[in-house]
């Protein structure tokens, strides 16, 4: 066994899983099967024991996930059903959400953000948006015509502006790679001296 593989972040997942990997992902010779969960949203909040807690909209992000964060759970496809956040147990738990650049995304994160309201977005930015515009696609049914409450003011703006675009739709798998995995180090590595330094 390759103990260098025990840093990396626990995915959970809420769906059924999807093909097992090819050989050319990336993740295949990084992650352990073992370290790959199928667990019911309604268990999270009671089975969850992590130094920190990665949401991530979509489930098939999972190759985007650095391998060196020891002690960071990631659950992708929660989906709607995020109510699972707001556990007890979770409370002095930082918690990092990576959505989609769309209307949905940004109402996920809301609705995240009204069970863990200290919760760290990553990637869910016009700045990130604008770096990514070739691969905007139209959003087919917005989430609303208005931001739902609990978006910062920068997000709510987002939201307008997304809306008033002809494609204003990105996907999170769309992403740059690289970047993903330097905001998601980022993050977990700044929990990490925070925790060490008390």
């Amino acid at each position: 066994m390759d103990r260098r593989r025990r840093g990396s972040p626990r995915p959970c997942r809420t769906r059924a899983p999807p093909l097992p990997p090819r050989r050319t992902d990336p993740l295949f010779h990084s992650l352990l099967v073992r370290e790959r969960s199928l667990v019911r949203a309604t268990d999270l909040s009671s089975r969850l024991a992590a130094r920190a807690l990665l949401v991530v909209e979509n489930e098939s992000c999972l190759h985007f996930l650095p391998d060196d964060l020891a002690g960071v759970v990631a659950v992708l496809g929660a989906g709607n059903d995020l109510s699972w956040l707001g556990s007890p147990k979770l409370r002095d738990t930082p918690i990092a959400y990576w959505g989609d650049l769309d209307t949905w995304g940004l109402t996920l994160l809301a609705r995240a953000r009204s069970h863990a309201p200290n919760l760290t977005p990553l990637l869910m930015t016009r700045e990130i948006f604008d770096l990514h515009s070739p691969s905007a696609v139209p959003e087919p049914s917005p989430a609303s015509v208005d931001p739902p409450a609990g978006l910062t003011h920068g997000e709510a703006e987002l939201y307008r502006y997304l809306l008033s675009l002809d494609r204003g739709r990105i996907e999170q798998e769309f992403l740059s790679v690289e970047r993903v995995r330097v905001a998601i180090r980022a993050w977990g590595r700044f929990h990490s001296r925070k925790e060490i330094l008390g």
